[in-house]
Parts: structure tokens; sequence; C-alpha cells
């Protein structure tokens, strides 16, 4: 096990809350929890960790995993070429429903790893189960340290090999090296007896003591870093690490305070504007009144040839772009003979050898949208292999810019 110090690893499973405390190497207290019948989460968690060891100065540090119901983790392919993990986040935050299962609640994105030029992996949980572990942890008197799902914290207690872990009714298989996941395959499960087959792990016993099996994830949790780019720093997402109960209390206090100070200043409000224009209005010479008139007439005239120009922009032609795209995705043997922009909508003619494939690849397209093949097909040989004309019609949307990775937040 790597050193990590004095640290607590909570795991909450769908029918369970398990905890772990460990110094280094040395396990030094563990403990679970069952969820039966409609037990509040949030008590049971209290509860266990009421027996858990305390630092005799300061805070306790904890680490939260979650299980499969309240997180995921994706390998994600087709991403920009680019090599700066802030950029490839900040995509895949604003495309979280196009890369990862809709929720019942929102998503909170972590960071990526890459393992490819275009591939990444990333993780997301609910911002729920997200708030419910800072909850605890602020009503437990512990310092949230990171919040990851169970998948991430399981690849740190089986470094390599094969994982197989069941919660609930959701099934994981990971593929780990060097404590790094490698491929990920998460399926429903409906018997009983798979499931608890899959709870076998085969996870060294160095990393688990005399603990069963079932406190892999505690203890992933517990080895969690600050280096971890698939678990969420609490420092980095202010919109759920504050406490929420001191933030709604300042909230009302604020308001009300508000409130009673624009009630105070409201029958001055009207004497004091009317004050300061008829001030503002005495200082100002006539010559100054010339310059100011001048200086609105230049500044339409500069918003007029502002908007000429932006109006020039986008009568531009959009097929260059496109096409570009089209290159970009079509594989070799294939041809663009016709491209059609007509509003909203794209027709195109394309020359394959595999129609198929054809529109598969004008579907990867991202300014592309619902391609579906139009017309019937026809062969054109052109004096090499026999090959089919295509006709594609799509809707056409102007791609999203990208901004710069100082721009993001």
């Amino acid at each position: 096990m790597a050193r990590v110090g004095r640290r607590i690893g909570l795991a909450f499973a769908s029918d369970a809350v398990r905890a772990v405390a460990v110094d280094g190497e040395r396990i030094l207290w563990s403990g679970e929890t069952r969820l039966d019948g409609d037990r509040d989460v949030c008590e049971a968690a209290l509860e266990l960790l009421s027996g858990a060891p305390r630092p005799h100065l300061g805070r306790a540090t904890a680490a939260v995993a979650l299980g499969p119901q309240a997180s995921q983790v994706r390998i994600i392919n087709g991403l920009p070429s680019v090599s700066e993990p802030p950029l490839l986040r900040a995509v895949i935050r604003e495309g979280v429903d196009s890369f990862f299962l809709r929720p019942r609640s929102e998503l909170l994105t972590s960071g990526v790893r890459l393992i490819g030029s275009e591939t990444a992996i990333a993780a997301a949980v609910e911002r729920d189960a997200a708030s419910l572990a800072r909850d605890v942890c602020t009503r437990a008197k512990l310092r949230l340290f990171r919040v990851a799902p169970t998948a991430v914290a399981l690849s740190l207690v089986k470094r390599d090999g094969i994982v197989r872990w069941a919660d609930g009714n959701i099934a994981l298989e990971l593929g780990c090296s060097e404590g790094r996941i490698e491929s990920i395959r998460t399926r429903p499960l409906s018997a009983t007896a798979e499931a608890d087959a899959l709870c076998v792990l085969e996870v060294p016993r160095e990393r688990l003591g005399a603990l069963d099996d079932r406190f892999a994830d505690a203890i992933g949790a517990a080895l969690l870093d600050e280096q971890e780019p698939l678990a969420l720093d609490p420092a980095t997402e202010p919109s759920w690490a504050l406490d929420s109960e001191r933030l709604r209390r300042w909230r009302v206090w604020a308001v009300a305070g508000c409130g009673l100070f624009c009630s105070a200043l409201a029958p001055l409000a009207s004497v004091w504007a009317d004050a300061r224009a008829a001030a503002i209005i005495a200082a100002v010479s006539s010559e100054q009144q010339r310059t100011i008139e001048a200086s609105l007439v230049q500044l339409d005239r500069v918003t007029a040839a502002i908007e000429e120009l932006r109006v020039f922009s986008d009568s531009l032609p959009r097929t260059t772009a496109l096409l570009a795209e089209l290159t970009r995705a079509l594989p070799d043997g294939h041809a663009v003979i016709e491209l059609e922009l007509a509003g909203p909508r794209t027709q195109l003619v394309l020359l394959t050898t595999d129609a198929s494939a054809a529109l598969s690849a004008v579907r990867t397209v991202s300014s592309l949208r619902e391609a579906e093949l139009h017309g019937a097909l026809s062969n054109d040989g052109l004096g090499g292999p026999m090959r089919q004309r295509v006709a594609i019609r799509a809707g056409y949307a102007r791609p999203a810019t990208i901004r710069p990775v100082s721009d993001v937040p």
C-alpha cells in the first residue's frame, strides 16, 4: 500500500456504506453499515464514522468513493488532437450529455487521462451524491480530500489484472495496469448469484490485511492522491465544496439585510439621483457638449462599420469548413463530387465503394446532424472499380468555436 499518511477512506455503495482508517501501510480500523429499508444514507454514514479513530490535533482527512449507481467512467474517442488536459476537460464538460449517460441529477466531470492522440479516460459523478459526501464529511468534522468513482478506487487496490465488481444491479469489469484503468465495461445484473460471484477481486492480501474483499472500494478511496486526474478536488469545485447549511443561512441573512437597507434608502434615492444629474449637467460646458455630440456621431459610424463587417462575415460561404471536416472523416477511396448548402439543410453526393461506410463517416462530422441516405443508389465505373453514387441529406450547424486554454474556467 502506498504511503498516504493517516486518512479515512469512505465508500458509498447501493446497499451499504463502508469505511477504513489507514496510517501508511497499516489498517487501523474498518466498519460497515447496511442500508436496509428507508434508512437515511447520511445518518448511517455518520453513525459509522463515529467509531473511526481521530488524530489528537486537527481534523482527519477523508477521501470518498462513489459506486457505479452514482458515478461513471468512460473511454472517450474522437476528441480534438490536443495535449492540454484542461482544454479536453472543458470540451467534455460542455458536451457532458454526449459522453456520459443521462443521470438522475447534474454531473460533475473530472479531469482526463490521455491514452492516445484523440482518446482519453474521463469520469463523472452525480452532483447530489457529491453533495451528500461533502455534507457527511462536514457533519463528521472531516476534511474532504478527494471524491472519485469506485472504479478508480478499485484500480488502485488491484494495480494489475482484471477487476470484477458488483454493486446492486450494475457490474464493473476493469482492466488495470500499474494502478491505471486501461479498459472498462459496465453491464446490468439481474441474477443475485451472478452478482455475488463478481464480488471476488483476488486482491493481494497485503493491501486488505484481514479485511474482506468488499472493503476494497473503501481502501482504494484511502489510496487516492492529489495527482489523480479522475478524482474531483473540492478546492476546484466551489459549486458544491461549500458547507450547504452555512451557505443557506448566510444567504438568508444577506437577503434580509439588503432588503432592510434598500427599504430605508428608497425615499432618498430619487432625491440623490436628481441632484447628481443636475450637478453633472451644470458642470458640462457648451464646448464639452459639442465634443460629446461629435464623439457620439463617430461612435455611430464605427458601430455601422462593425455591423457591415459582421454581415459580410456571415455571408461568406460555409462550404470550405465543411469540406475540410468531410475530408478528415471520409476514409480512402471516397470522394465528394457534389455539395449543396441550403439554409440549415445540406445535401452531398459521394462516390464510394461502400455506401454504409460512407454514411457512417458522414455521421461523425460534428457540424452535420441526422445524416441519412436520400434517393436511390447508382453505379459509376469511371474506368476503374465499380463505385456507387450515394446521395446523403443532413442538417447543418456551424461548429462551435473552442475557446483558448487561458479562457477556460
